[in-house]
């Protein structure tokens, strides 16, 4: 049978095969039982896309997080997640299993001496930020997996925001990248939904700052023996290629001391501009 179809613009006629055996109101309805059917897979298809989706997102966290761990702690925080989820199988009863402390998330000192954490795997990020006061600030990169930061101060400048937004994008799945999107809120706009996995959080009020990934000394840690650093020599020439001007720049890494004798690491360039 050909009947106009009323979703197109020119209501253009179409073709419908129908069952002969059946009269047109049976046909109708089986047509509709079809539509029925469809309209039930289509939803569930896409609720199974959206767990999927989510499930991937975990997983890459999860291996983010193990290019974070350190130490044996970290470790086993993660693989404890795992199992309790069931992604892996205990292999250790509990007569086996080595107590550790609980691990510990990075402190970093801004520029000013403002407290900087970062953690590194979901137990530390969930511990990190819901224990931080609702109006400090929480730092992560945008739509991808990493770390979440915590600056410990209520009104940080915007030097401190910076140093965090940089730390923040190095501890990130775009920690390679020339520039990373870094989103900041305050603690207090960033919730945990009911239900949602380690580590999983959702954020409003928050604002954005393109920045490049970097790292920095971490308080308590020693200061290195060896600096690298390049040398760039370029001449500057007027009309008549006569040399007007010579550049000079150190490009590498500078170690700075704060006023409690925090280390602090920066990558910087150091002109020295020379006559003719």
């Amino acid at each position: 049978v050909l009947l106009p179809n009323y979703y197109d613009e020119n209501c253009a006629m179409l073709e419908v095969e129908l069952d002969e055996k059946l009269n047109a109101a049976a046909n109708a309805q089986r047509y509709f039982k079809l539509y029925r059917k469809a309209q039930v897979a289509r939803k569930l298809a896409e609720e199974q896309i959206a767990e999927a989706t989510e499930e991937l997102a975990y997983l890459e966290n999860q291996l983010e997080n193990l290019e974070l761990c350190e130490g044996e702690a970290e470790l086993a925080e993660i693989r404890e997640e795992l199992v309790r989820l069931g992604y892996i199988r205990s292999t250790q009863s509990r007569r086996q299993m080595k107590a550790l402390p609980p691990s510990t998330p990075l402190r970093f000192a801004a520029p000013d001496g403002t407290e900087v954490f970062v953690g590194r795997n979901n137990v530390q990020n969930e511990r990190l930020t819901f224990s931080a006061q609702p109006d400090e600030w929480w730092l992560h990169a945008k739509d991808m997996p990493g770390s979440h930061v915590i600056v410990k101060s209520t009104r940080p400048s915007d030097e401190t925001l910076l140093f965090a937004a940089r730390l923040a994008a190095k501890y990130s799945k775009g920690s390679a990248s020339s520039s990373v999107p870094v989103d900041y809120a305050q603690r207090r706009y960033v919730k945990k939904p009911g239900g949602a996995k380690p580590g999983f959080v959702i954020y409003t009020h928050q604002k954005t700052l393109l920045v490049k990934p970097q790292d920095y000394v971490r308080t308590g840690e020693p200061m290195p023996d060896v600096f690298d650093f390049r040398v760039v020599w370029k001449d500057k020439l007027d009309d008549a290629g006569r040399n007007v001007e010579t550049k000079l720049s150190v490009i590498g890494v500078t170690w700075f001391i704060d006023r409690n004798g925090n280390g602090k690491i920066d990558y910087n360039e150091i002109l020295w501009y020379l006559p003719a």
